[in-house]
């Protein structure tokens, strides 16, 4: 069972799947069987729900991320697919709520943000009760304000899964924001495409135009009005066969590693699309029949690994450390 408080006036499926991300399907049922209630109400229809109204749902609440790394200056999560990284709703959101939730004191899995308290007190974490110099990372029992919450650095699409990086305080914040913009961070990435890549390894070079009010980009291989030059490089993984159900056949794919040379909006997404090579699964820049077929409705496309270069003392020990997640997608089989 979870709760949550409607920010949005709307109906309660699509309250409740902006705020869980689970499918059309699936709410229906629980409103057939009458597992969702509004403010202390079973309801069984797809009623309007106003802002303020608590929803009760009676349903395991879905994960929606794991952490892979944290310390005291930042934290590395694993976003699961289907979430924003900012934000209502989004994953910087989920993360600070679950601090809050937790009084102060939740581990998310390494240390732990907040372990002082006065005597007597030990969930308290306000001013007046530090006094060993922890840092101040949560509202506490007193109802001392977030002073430094978690803040994402940089984001990843909502259908795209894979690691994000949080700071923890303002100086690391900074210090993480100037070592993407001088390319001291380097993300690589996991995505399953159509077809055959015509050469096992490459570096792509095209011209983005990025169309804002359709939240589309298309690329060129000459320069064209509004565009940006993006790189990216390829290398192939493996090359296999993806099966559709009823025995119809499969279609060809290629995994591929991607590093990002520039990084700019949909450029992984749109760049294999300009060569034919779409994401599978990918419901903007895909093949909805071949999506359909393999009943994917979201891009197989995963921020897999991260490796940092960072030149600030304070974080070079990063340095040190490679981070990695599989993709989700991989269960598949593929």
């Amino acid at each position: 069972m979870f709760e949550f408080t409607v920010k949005v006036r709307d109906n309660i499926v699509n309250a409740v799947k902006r705020e869980t991300g689970f499918g059309f399907a699936l709410i229906q049922k629980l409103l057939r069987k009458k597992d969702i209630k509004v403010n202390g109400r079973r309801v069984n229809s797809n009623i309007k729900a106003d802002v303020g109204d608590k929803i009760t749902v009676y349903a395991a609440a879905p994960q929606r991320y794991e952490i892979i790394y944290e310390d005291d200056n930042i934290l590395i999560a694993n976003k699961f697919a289907g979430i924003a990284v900012t934000g209502e709703g989004g994953l910087e959101e989920l993360l600070n709520n679950d601090l809050r939730q937790a009084g102060g004191t939740q581990s998310f899995g390494v240390i732990k943000l907040a372990t002082a308290g006065q005597a007597g007190n030990p969930s308290c974490h306000c001013e007046p009760c530090l006094s060993n110099g922890q840092t101040k990372q949560s509202k506490s029992s007193c109802g001392f304000e977030v002073a430094q919450p978690i803040r994402a650095v940089h984001r990843i699409d909502t259908n795209t899964e894979g690691l994000v990086i949080f700071s923890k305080n303002t100086e690391s914040y900074d210090i993480l924001l100037k070592a993407f913009k001088n390319k001291e961070v380097e993300k690589f990435y996991l995505a399953l495409v159509y077809g055959r890549m015509q050469k096992a390894e490459d570096r792509l070079t095209g011209y983005l135009v990025k169309n804002a009010e359709e939240g589309y980009a298309e690329v060129f291989n000459e320069p064209q009005k509004g565009s940006v030059k993006i790189i990216t490089d390829y290398k192939v993984v493996k090359e296999l066969e993806l099966c559709r159900g009823g025995g119809q056949g499969g279609y060809l794919a290629s995994l591929i590693e991607v590093g990002l040379i520039t990084g700019k909006t949909h450029q992984i997404r749109a760049q294999m699309a300009a060569l034919k090579n779409f994401v599978i699964g990918d419901p903007k820049y895909g093949d909805s029949k071949i999506n359909k077929a393999l009943g994917l409705n979201k891009q197989c496309l995963c921020a897999y690994k991260i490796k940092f270069n960072i030149k600030n003392a304070k974080l070079s020990y990063l340095n040190e450390k490679e981070f990695n997640t599989e993709p989700k997608f991989l269960k598949y089989g593929y």
